[in-house]
């Protein structure tokens, strides 16, 4: 839930608003405010550029493989995670029961006898273990000497000795049976890596022009000043962020001083304090980049914006229509602006 929020409130600022839509087609922009553009095509900029190499993607097989590999049975030095209910003369006893407890087979952690009895399940097994409480017990003098019966399911095992294997251990056969039930199927280690390294250049790919993009809008903004920001838009973006998380808050059956505490851990107050400041920068941005649209004349029409509701297989929408008319244009002028600056890649490590 606080993904949806975060999600909610760095999106509400590209409101109704910033658009007004013609019958020509052809849309004017409302910026929202005034600014002074400073340099904004030409800059030498730096970023952090991460380069993938064969370290990275040989330590992402191997520990994707741990994950997948087939799971031995329960052995000493395995960390399992088990669902138990214990109950002595058939009657459940307070603190005796738990869900997807995590246990380290051989620690002691629980009394005598009982961790040796998971030694030898599989993953999904169930079993009635047998114990015998310590005498004394001092955590419960009551429970001193007491015969209980736990019911156990093993959910998942972190098998010690999976841990023990390195890269270079892994061989054809390994990957087979590992992937022998799954959708995606590897019959060498040699494709395992291919994959794993089309698939993370992808990633990393993305990482780097999020990046990219990241220090072009520092470094116009640097360059440009905000002079005003009209108010009543502001006010339009944040009263739109009280009204929606109330409404959420309701849909979850709570109020929204609960609600936002429970998923950001903060008050109602602090939150759109803060709320308020990320609108402000957040407003500043897209006044800055619908500025050098229309100095730009990057434009979107209807055509556009059909387009648009075509490759996504979206229906007409009025309450969403100023939003995919935004997202058009900002995609569109910092496409622009990406062609007109120069990346000086800085390397880092992944």
């Amino acid at each position: 839930m606080k993904k949806i929020i975060i999600i909610l409130c760095a999106a509400v600022v590209v409101a109704a608003g910033f658009f007004v839509l013609k019958q020509t087609g052809v849309i004017s922009i409302d910026r929202g405010g005034k600014v002074e553009l400073g340099e904004y095509t030409g800059l030498d900029i730096e970023y952090d550029y991460q380069a993938l190499t064969d370290a990275d993607i040989e330590q992402a097989v191997l520990q994707h493989y741990r994950n997948n590999a087939p799971r031995p049975p329960v052995a000493n030095g395995d960390t399992v995670y088990i669902d138990y209910s214990g109950s002595i003369d058939g009657i459940p006893f307070e603190h005796g029961t738990a869900e997807d407890a995590q246990l380290v087979i051989g620690s002691g952690q629980f009394i005598p006898g009982f961790e040796e009895q998971l030694i030898g399940m599989n993953t999904g097994d169930t079993k009635d273990i047998n114990v015998t409480f310590p005498d004394p017990y001092p955590n419960n003098p009551d429970m001193s000497g007491a015969k209980a019966v736990f019911a156990i399911k093993l959910n998942y095992i972190e098998s010690a000795s999976l841990m023990e294997i390195n890269y270079a251990d892994i061989t054809d056969d390994m990957v087979k049976e590992a992937f022998k039930d799954q959708d995606e199927k590897y019959e060498t280690v040699a494709e395992y890596f291919e994959y794993a390294k089309t698939e993370m250049q992808k990633m990393t790919d993305d990482q780097n022009e999020d990046g990219k993009q990241n220090v072009l809008i520092d470094a116009i903004m640097e360059n440009s000043e905000v002079i005003r920001i009209d108010k009543k838009k502001f006010n339009t973006y944040y009263n739109y962020n009280v009204e929606r998380l109330t409404q959420m808050a309701t849909e979850n059956s709570t109020d929204i001083d609960s609600f936002i505490m429970q998923n950001v851990g903060r008050s109602a107050d602090e939150f759109f304090e803060e709320r308020k400041e990320q609108i402000e920068e957040q407003m500043k941005v897209l006044i800055v980049i619908k500025t050098i649209a229309d100095k730009e004349g990057i434009s979107v029409t209807d055509e556009d914006y059909r387009e648009y509701l075509e490759e996504y297989g979206m229906e007409d929408d009025e309450e969403v229509k100023v939003f995919i008319y935004d997202e058009i244009l900002i995609n569109r002028t910092i496409e622009f602006l990406m062609l007109s600056n120069n990346f000086i890649p800085r390397p880092v490590d992944l």
